[in-house]
């Protein structure tokens, strides 16, 4: 099975081509976002999941996450998927591959996947592939099946041998997959994403955006993904991909010098001294009520100016809003409720909470 509607990397579609521009429109946002739920522990031999037989060869490949964005979640529209390929090249077959991630992540296959006899995606969440053959495909997902995206790791402390009864025949990995290309050495080799070069025309987000995914926006055909739980697209793309995408529809743009330190002089009012070891050096502008891309936890940190809480639906995770009354909220570990407020009022000073 071959997948044929992506949209490549900005390096496959021509050099002119920035992997910002890859980016699809904005839709129109309708979702409430909560907060990614990190992993628990160590893997047991209770992972359900097919062991090699003696005439395969077992490899093993380990990776943290994808170098793309995509728009399709494997784990949920609160989490942020992201992809990688991989290339088969002609070489031995009846391979047993086994891939293991930290973070959700949707494998592109592509080339002599003949030489698949079975693919087996461990992840203590979710996982998906495209390109194969669905009756090779299997999942290991949750803690029983939870090992280290560094594989020499996971060997030293048996957890391969837990999950599959031996050792790999072949191992290898990266900490962010963009290509890796398996050839007649089993284990193969990373093939790295090509350097975009400067330049001055992009936003501060775009920079972001490109530092972050230097394999740009992929586009999953939804008919050729096989997932561990049903896909679901994404309305606005997870984390800096979504904050470009409000910035390009004008529903957010940086604020003004000016405008910071007019909200800084009311939250200085609010909360006191302690606002001066608080500086904000750079904010958005919120111009009409968005839902807040997922995921939006770690890589960047953004100050959001907003009228209200109305104006921003979803949790913010560690971002910050600033709202026009010089309030600082924060998101609600608490679940109690969306947004509290990251310092306490002085005294006689009237909360609207």
């Amino acid at each position: 099975m071959f997948f044929s509607s992506m949209v490549l990397i900005a390096a496959a579609q021509g050099a002119s081509l920035r992997p910002v521009d890859t980016l699809p429109e904005l839709p129109r946002p309708s979702m409430t976002i909560e907060e990614y739920v990190e992993h628990g522990p160590a893997p047991t031999g209770n992972c359900p999941v097919p062991r090699p037989s003696q005439n395969q060869k077992l490899v093993i490949l380990g990776f943290y996450e994808g170098t793309a964005v995509t728009n399709f979640s494997v784990a949920g529209l609160a989490a942020e998927t992201t992809t990688g390929a991989i290339r088969l090249e002609p070489g031995p077959s009846n391979l047993f591959l086994a891939i293991t991630t930290e973070r959700p992540v949707i494998f592109r296959f592509s080339g002599h996947v003949e030489r698949l006899a079975r693919v087996v995606i461990l992840n203590h969440s979710a996982g998906g592939v495209t390109g194969i053959d669905p009756g090779k495909v299997s999942f290991g997902i949750g803690s029983d099946c939870e090992i280290s995206d560094d594989v020499k790791f996971a060997m030293k402390f048996g957890h391969v041998k837990t999950i599959f009864g031996r050792d790999p025949d072949a191992s290898g990995g990266a900490q962010a997959l963009n290509e890796w290309v398996i050839d007649q050495s089993l284990v193969g080799t990373e093939s790295e994403t090509s350097d975009q070069g400067f330049d001055n025309n992009l936003t501060q987000l775009e920079e972001k955006f490109e530092s972050m995914y230097p394999g740009g926006f992929v586009k999953i055909d939804p008919s050729d993904l096989i997932s561990s739980q049903t896909a679901e697209r994404y309305e606005i793309l997870p984390n800096t991909a979504g904050a470009v995408q409000l910035e390009r529809a004008g529903k957010i743009v940086r604020a003004t010098r000016q405008e910071i330190e007019a909200w800084h002089a009311l939250a200085r009012l609010r909360y006191g001294k302690i606002m001066d070891q608080i500086t904000v050096h750079e904010a958005y502008k919120v111009l009409e009520p968005i839902d807040l891309p997922a995921a939006m936890c770690g890589g960047h940190l953004l100050y959001l100016l907003l009228p209200s809480e109305e104006y921003a639906r979803g949790a913010p995770c560690h971002n910050h809003l600033l709202l026009a009354d010089g309030r600082m909220m924060i998101a609600d570990w608490s679940k109690k409720q969306k947004y509290v407020e990251r310092l306490t009022p002085l005294d006689g000073v009237q909360s609207s909470r």
